[in-house]
């Protein structure tokens, strides 16, 4: 899916300010280390939305705790949406240690209790392997969104139902196309003639019109209900 990134208005607006105010003071000559550039957008970020405090070891349980009750109390998706949280493993480098989760929301229905398609958001939660434990701090966690190429910081940007919205009816639509393509087909019992059965986009089968008798002169054999396609010349 093609789905362009997507930045909360929030997030966009001190994106700006703090671009804006990083290069007046580089034409100032007032020269700013990378670890200043890295740090000037938690001074004019908004207070947490997500205390991350509660992380703790063991991180794979105390992680997947405080993303159900972000997803559930902070975010109140749940008003919304049925999810499942799934564990997704681990991995680690020389500096840094990552728990992986997904979350897949749906909205099931009495018509279709098996959601025809679902939306995932993924947390990573990144843990520091190189600091003493009293200077790490706490670990960092992001999200991203199914199909979405940034990773956002659970701290400061709230999930919002639009996002996950847009991912399944983009799904629906697909799956839609692809059930319409295949219907459309024609088939012909062998040795009989005028026995073909159409199928409409539902994959009812029904009989053509038996009222009109089968040609060998290249008219056709048949009605169907499907405007794009006729009964082949015999």
């Amino acid at each position: 899916m093609n789905i362009p990134e997507v930045y909360s208005y929030e997030e966009q607006a001190i994106n700006t300010v703090v671009s804006v105010i990083n290069r007046a003071k580089e034409m100032l000559g007032d020269r700013q280390t990378l670890k200043q550039l890295a740090n000037s957008r938690d001074v004019y970020a908004a207070p947490a939305k997500v205390n991350l405090s509660r992380l703790e070891p063991p991180l794979a349980i105390t992680s997947r705790d405080l993303i159900a009750d972000t997803i559930e109390k902070t975010w109140k998706l749940t008003n919304l949406f049925k999810y499942s949280l799934k564990y997704k493993g681990s991995s680690k480098d020389e500096c840094l240690q990552y728990f992986y989760f997904e979350a897949i929301f749906s909205q099931p229905t009495v018509s279709y209790p098996i959601p025809q398609a679902t939306a995932s958001a993924f947390f990573r939660v990144q843990d520091k392997l190189i600091e003493p434990p009293e200077k790490r701090g706490v670990p960092k966690m992001t999200f991203r969104v199914e199909g979405h190429h940034i990773d956002h910081d659970i701290r400061h940007v709230l999930l919002p139902a639009d996002w996950l919205l847009a991912v399944i009816m983009m799904k629906v639509k697909l799956y839609s196309r692809i059930e319409k393509g295949n219907a459309l087909c024609i088939l012909r019992a062998p040795g009989e003639h005028g026995s073909n059965v159409g199928f409409s986009s539902g994959w009812k089968a029904y009989p053509l019109n038996p009222s009109v008798p089968p040609t060998h002169d290249g008219e056709a054999t048949g009605t169907l209900a499907l405007s794009s396609a006729t009964s082949p010349a015999y």
